[in-house]
């Protein structure tokens, strides 16, 4: 018949299966989701939580004087983004990472030893442990130490393959080993609490330092706030306080270093006008020296209008001359600068001294920034990266635009120089008409004069330098302070969710695994699903039956005396509509499955219904007929296939009436070859007519082939399986056996079926209690009806 369409993507039938693997393995669903609990908890409970803290720093504060901003003009400012990237470059730099684990003296980590885990401590520590970085013999060593009282501590440690355990006192520096540490108590370890911390076990590790900067540049996260010039810091780790100090201490780390660059620019212009103001002092002093001695000697007191007249336009040419070469002298000095820096060089001489150069200052400006740029990639990368490259060109063709003005600039100043002093040639020599005496003291006084000048043009430049500086207050300030956001690693509940659903997916699929793989065949109905064998009936499982071959006897209507007359009854529903099968052989897969139970009580219940039935033991390799019904064994099928003993010699009489038995007889060297004999047919064909039915107890098929060999003589093959062993694979080798057509017709018999099933399944079909007798399955209960 062909199968019906599926009309819905679920059928019942699926949901069976689904139930039915749910059923088989309810203790799978249990157990494992149960464990995988428990090992959740025992993994979780050792977990250390990871504390995250946040902080908000703004990087482009407005908070300046306007002098700082007239004086250095636009320097250090930046392309937002761009400014905002490499700042959250620098923040994460070793150098500042660095400085600020060296602050917080992170170096040596602290721990209290529990029951279950170790858990990291940062403060309130009664000791504090001083290693310096040099000391790599104590890196990463885990170092035990018991408080013995408030003068003396133990420590142990590995060193090699030994323990080292000795005491010291605190503040003692210890030597040993290779090791330089010292250990120094704390306020909190008195008198008074030194009962309690000694009972603590508590260890210490020495970090490397490097270890600790890639730690911590790992933990850090830096966000820049969408469309702001504001960056958020997120800090991870085992405490909440050392996260919280860490990104405090960071912040004042980064603003500090943010003012470093300004507090340079100023220093460098300060001392370059200082030195001028130097040299400018001792020419000022030299000439009023000269002056002074010269009026003396001369006995000059003053000169007359027109003179000074001359005097005082020559000075002012002088003045003017003196400015322009100090303009000159700083075009040369930028000139060193574009030339000669390294790409570590950030801060120029005081070009802002050539005033109202707007190319100029925009054009150092922004080598500022490329070097500044050049510097903050270096952080997190070398100089072989694409970006420094690209940067390493910008830079180099803004230095020769800067050099092409500086040439310009120098010659345009030149060709000024060139007019004044032609001018001051003119002044001169009006001056050269004034008798010698005269002549001379103006030319001192004209020197004087103009020194003057210049002394305090570079005054008030240095008084404009200090003021900026006074007024230099960092851009970058701190908007929120650090504060902890608490737990936020590990998610213990999702990890416990997580164990249990992996509990629950691997009872699964070790269910659906057993089901199609290794499901064993428990009951009539996964029988019936497996095979299409003729199924002639089933057993119940019936601890009573132990030791027990005939069921009928002591209780003729037990469930296992119902299940054999429901067999017997199936037995003419067999070989469709021809005579029912009169010779039979009963058989297994493996030892231990009841084919000798079934074969001696199948005889007996068709005995009891006045049909002649002859059994005969052919398992000559492990008779057990003959213990099970207590008989003499000493001839029997070997003797009459060897030729010792004729046919009916060999008949053995049993309590069960019409039942006749044959035993195997002692056990032959040659078994196997006598079943191959042409006297086993002639012997078959001898009892037939005597009979009605003959049942043939042959050994297992999976263990040796006797039982093929006879089934050419049979009317019909009776596999007995039993639920405790049977499986797909068994079916599979029963249906390639049946496929071979040796035999007429071939059943299954499903032996030992747990008692609850077997009701169940009755029930099921309406048998009733009294195991009534219905169309190809008969019920029975024994796995103890072993063989």
């Amino acid at each position: 018949m062909a199968k019906q369409k599926k009309e819905s993507i679920v059928e019942i039938e699926d949901l069976k299966v689904v139930g039915k693997i749910i059923i088989k393995n309810w203790y799978l669903f249990i157990l494992l989701p149960a464990l995988s609990g428990a090992i959740a908890y025992f993994y979780t409970h050792r977990l250390e939580d990871i504390y995250a803290s946040k902080t908000q720093i703004l990087l482009k504060s407005e908070d300046s004087y306007g002098l700082e901003k007239v004086t250095y003009g636009n320097l250090l400012q930046n392309n937002t983004y761009e400014y905002t990237a490499s700042q959250m470059r620098v923040i994460k730099s070793s150098d500042l990472i660095e400085e600020t684990i060296e602050k917080l003296n992170l170096d040596v980590s602290y721990f209290i030893i529990g029951r279950i885990k170790t858990t990291e401590v940062y403060n309130n520590m009664p000791f504090s442990v001083y290693s310096h970085q040099s000391n790599t013999s104590s890196y990463n060593k885990e170092f035990r130490l018991d408080i013995i009282d408030t003068n003396q501590y133990q420590i142990a440690y590995q060193h090699g393959e030994e323990v080292v355990t000795n005491k010291y006192l605190f503040g003692e520096t210890i030597l040993d080993n290779g090791l330089f540490l010292r250990v120094d108590k704390n306020k909190n370890l008195n008198s008074q609490s030194v009962l309690t911390l000694s009972s603590i076990e508590y260890m210490f590790k020495v970090n490397r330092r490097q270890d600790l900067i890639q730690k911590y540049v790992s933990s850090l996260k830096i966000e820049n706030i969408d469309f702001t010039s504001i960056i958020e810091l997120i800090l991870e780790d085992f405490d909440p306080e050392r996260a919280t100090v860490f990104l405090d201490t960071l912040s004042k780390v980064y603003i500090d270093y943010s003012l470093k660059n300004k507090i340079e620019i100023n220093q460098n212009t300060i001392k370059y006008i200082d030195n001028q103001l130097e040299q400018v002092t001792k020419i000022l002093e030299s000439i009023e020296s000269e002056l002074e001695n010269y009026k003396e000697n001369k006995s000059i007191l003053n000169l007359t209008r027109e003179e000074d007249e001359y005097y005082n336009k020559l000075v002012t040419l002088e003045g003017e001359k003196n400015i322009l070469n100090f303009k000159i002298s700083s075009i040369e000095q930028l000139k060193s600068y574009i030339l000669n820096t390294d790409g570590n060089n950030f801060l120029p001489p005081s070009f802002y001294i050539i005033e109202n150069d707007e190319f100029l200052k925009t054009s150092i400006n922004k080598l500022y920034d490329l070097q500044i740029r050049r510097s903050n990639r270096l952080f997190t990368g070398t100089d072989k990266l694409v970006t420094i490259g690209e940067i390493d060109n910008q830079i180099n063709e803004l230095r020769k635009n800067i050099l092409t003005y500086l040439v310009n600039t120098k010659e345009f100043l030149d060709k000024e120089k060139q007019t004044l002093e032609t001018k001051s040639l003119k002044y001169e020599s009006y001056v050269k008409n004034i008798p010698k005496s005269q002549r001379q003291i103006l030319n001192i006084e004209r020197k004087l004069t103009v020194n003057e000048k210049m002394y305090l043009f570079l005054l008030e430049k240095r008084a404009e330098a200090v003021i900026a500086r006074a007024a230099i207050i960092p851009e970058t300030k701190v908007i929120e302070k650090a504060r902890s956001q608490g737990v936020v690693r590990p998610n213990k509940k999702d990890i416990m969710s997580s164990f249990l659903l992996a509990g629950i997916a691997i009872a699964g699929l070790i269910a659906v695994i057993r089901f199609f793989f290794f499901q064993k065949i428990e009951f009539l109905e996964d029988l019936k699903e497996q095979t299409s064998i003729g199924i002639l009936g089933g057993l119940p499982f019936l601890e009573s039956l132990k030791g027990e071959y005939i069921a009928m006897q002591n209780n003729p209507k037990s469930h296992v005396t119902e299940a054999f007359r429901g067999i017997r009854a199936n037995l003419q529903f067999f070989n469709q509509g021809e005579e029912e099968p009169k010779i039979m052989l009963i058989t297994s897969l493996h030892p231990g499955e009841g084919k000798t139970f079934c074969s001696i009580n199948i005889a007996s219940i068709i005995a009891k219904a006045d049909k002649k039935v002859l059994i005969i033991d052919f398992d000559m390799h492990k008779p057990k007929i003959h213990k099970g019904l207590k008989l003499d064994n000493e001839k029997g099928l070997s003797t009459i296939l060897i030729g010792q003993s004729d046919y009916n010699s060999v008949f053995n009489k049993v309590d069960v009436e019409n039942l006749t038995v044959i035993t195997s007889g002692p056990v032959p060297p040659n078994a196997s070859e006598l079943v191959m004999s042409k006297k086993v047919e002639e012997m078959i064909n001898h009892y037939k007519p005597q009979f009605d039915y003959i049942i043939l107890d042959t050994p297992p098929i999976g263990l040796i082939s006797d039982a093929l060999v006879l089934m050419k003589n049979v009317d019909m093959s009776v596999f007995v399986m039993n639920a405790k062993l049977a499986s797909k694979q068994g079916i599979r080798h029963i249906e390639e056996v049946a496929e071979m057509d040796i035999c007429k017709s071939n059943s299954i018999i499903l032996n030992g079926i747990k008692t609850k099933r077997f009701r169940y399944y009755y029930g099921k079909y309406g048998y009733g209690y009294g195991y009534g007798y219905g169309y190809g399955y008969g019920y029975g209960y024994g796995e103890n009806q072993t063989d």
